[in-house]
Parts: structure tokens; sequence; C-alpha cells
């Protein structure tokens, strides 16, 4: 399956981290924008230094932001990239709803097994 256009964002879990909140807004910014990469691509690459340009953000204020305030909230995953815990149990949440909304519309909308209405 391809990426879901879609990242549920919980605002009062985002505010209440308290990781989170001490980051300065520069390091809440990259955070972020990383965690909206990792869910378009299902990872960032390890070292994460390559997306710097792409973020437009200078290669040293990005390796500083990262070592300093980001690198925390990020773990190895498959193929030697970079994931983020608590976003991929989202992800896993969001694959089984969308999975579920495919079959209910091979069924015509329908949840019954033969299609037919109840």
């Amino acid at each position: 399956m391809g990426c879901l256009p879609y990242l549920k964002f919980y605002p009062g879990d985002w505010l209440s981290d308290r990781k989170v909140r001490d980051m300065t807004p520069e390091g809440r910014g990259l955070y972020f924008d990383l965690l909206c990469v990792a869910w378009q691509e299902g990872a960032i690459p390890d070292p994460p230094l390559e997306l710097a340009s792409y973020l437009r953000i200078p290669s040293k204020r990005f390796a500083r932001i990262w070592d300093r305030e980001v690198a925390g909230y990020w773990v190895h995953g498959p193929k030697g990239m970079l994931v983020n815990p608590r976003q991929e149990q989202e992800r896993g949440k969001a694959e089984t709803i969308y999975q579920q909304r495919v079959e209910a519309g091979r069924k015509g909308g329908r949840p019954t097994a033969n299609g037919r209405p109840s």
C-alpha cells in the first residue's frame, strides 16, 4: 500500500510532552518536519543529515539541533533507516482503518460478508 495521505496529529500529546515543550522552537519545527517526511517516506535516512538541504536548514545547524533535541525520538528501523516508534504505532492503526474501509468499499459500503444489505 502507498503512503496514507493524512497524518493524525494529537495537539494535546504534542503540547503535554515535556521533552517537546523543552525544545527550542527551531527544534520543534525540525522534529515536526522530520515526522512529516517519515510519514510520507516510511522512515528517515540514517544519518538524517542528508535531509538538511531538503528542509532548507544549514547542515551545521541541522546537526546541532538533531544532536541536542531531536535524535532521542528516533530508533533504527528496517533497511538501516530511522523511525519514530509512536508514529509507527499510529501508522499501524491508520493502515488497519484504511484496509477496513477498502474492504467495506468492495462490499458496496455494506459490512456484511455477502455484500447484501441486512
